[in-house]
């Protein structure tokens, strides 16, 4: 993450450029078959001794899900939120999570006090970073014009 980058829009820029080459890669793909064969091959100690292994090489878990755009109903009641948490097979010292539901977005954060010891104080700051990021999105780029 871009965190000593000042400019909001250079911040989502690079943000956007890594993800973008995550998508086309076959690292994910490749990590997930190769923790499901191991698993499946080998005996269930060993297996979950490396899946904990290679989870505890993550330092944040950052994950968004898109949930339907139109409400829900469960057992006959209207789904007015959702809230959902990533859950992580190792200790992962920081977890930011979005969800999406109705045109909602819903941020949770969860933080290993050894990474980040007031949380909370990431969810404050949320909505004040995502309203700068939203500034940073209208206004024209330097030296660009709008149409």
């Amino acid at each position: 993450l871009p965190v000593h980058e000042a400019d909001p829009r250079r911040a989502a820029a690079i943000v956007h450029k890594a993800l973008e080459g995550l998508k086309g890669s076959t690292e994910g793909p490749g990590m997930l078959l190769g923790v499901r064969l191991a698993h499946h091959l080998l005996p269930t100690p060993i297996g979950d001794a490396l899946l904990d292994f290679t989870a505890s090489k993550a330092a944040l878990l950052s994950s968004h899900m898109r949930a339907p755009a139109e409400p829900v109903s469960w057992g006959g009641l209207r789904v007015e939120a959702i809230a959902f948490y990533a859950p992580t097979r190792a200790d992962v010292g920081l977890t930011v999570g979005s969800l999406s539901y109705r045109g909602h977005v819903r941020f949770f954060v969860n933080a290993d006090v050894a990474v980040e010891a007031d949380p909370d104080a990431i969810a404050r700051r949320l909505p004040e970073a995502l309203e700068t990021l939203r500034g940073a999105a209208k206004e024209p780029e330097a030296g660009r014009e709008e149409a």
